[in-house]
């Protein structure tokens, strides 16, 4: 959200000071748009890449699929097992979780 308002703010800024400066005279109308999606992409697009690898293809390949049984809280069992398992070779991916409460149920 933080990468939205900064590139809105930015490219706002940038079209004011042509505006200002010779009325935007020879800068086609769609390019604050090209422009904001092009700074959007090359700012969100390497963070998303890599946190999506990171999660998805490096450390899951190996992973042993585990079955969380009786978890209050099934996200906080499932982040204690990733987080015990960190330092150590085996890793662990949380399969499915059992757990005694319908709204955690998924």
């Amino acid at each position: 959200m933080r990468i939205a308002k900064v590139a809105l703010t930015g490219t706002a800024l940038i079209f004011f000071a042509l505006f200002i400066f010779d009325r935007m005279q020879g800068v086609l109308r769609s390019l604050p748009l090209l422009y904001l999606g092009l700074q959007m992409l090359l700012l969100a697009g390497p963070r998303l890449l890599y946190r999506w690898l990171k999660d998805h293809r490096l450390a899951l390949h190996d992973a042993q699929r585990v079955l969380i049984v009786g978890a209050g809280r099934a996200d906080a069992a499932a982040s204690c097992i990733v987080s015990r398992s960190a330092g150590q070779q085996t890793r662990f991916r949380t399969g499915h979780k059992i757990t005694e409460f319908p709204s955690l149920r998924y």
